[in-house]
Order: C-alpha cells, then structure tokens, then sequence
C-alpha cells in the first residue's frame, strides 16, 4: 500500500536474478517476480482516468 511502512520477508530465500526499472527481479520456482517498491521505481507513465484527466505522475497518489 502507498505510504505503507510495514517491512514485508516475502523475497527472504528467494535468487535474485536482477533487477527492472529500479527493483530486484528474483526467482520463484522458475518464475520471475519482481517486488515493486514504488518510492525506489524508475518508471514514468501517463495514466488516462474515466473522467479524461490525464495525469504525469507515476504514484497515482500524487496525480492531481
């Protein structure tokens, strides 16, 4: 959850097998799993709401 300061184990064990866009991909099972940690991401996107608002900002928290 944004703004959530919990700390979650759920990588404990887990290979890592790299990272995208600023958080670490790892391995579970054969499967690539990436743990989103939205303050650290390097993504940027453009989000289209119902209303036809078009927000910048990548936390839709932010978006205003």
């Amino acid at each position: 959850m944004y703004k959530d300061s919990r700390q979650w184990n759920v990588t404990n064990g887990l290979k890592v097998r790299g990272e995208y866009r600023g958080n670490t991909v790892y391995d579970y099972k054969g499967v690539e799993v990436t743990y989103w940690d939205f303050d650290k991401c390097e993504s940027t996107s453009i989000n289209l709401f119902s209303t036809g608002y078009i927000g910048m900002s990548y936390l839709l928290a932010e978006t205003r």
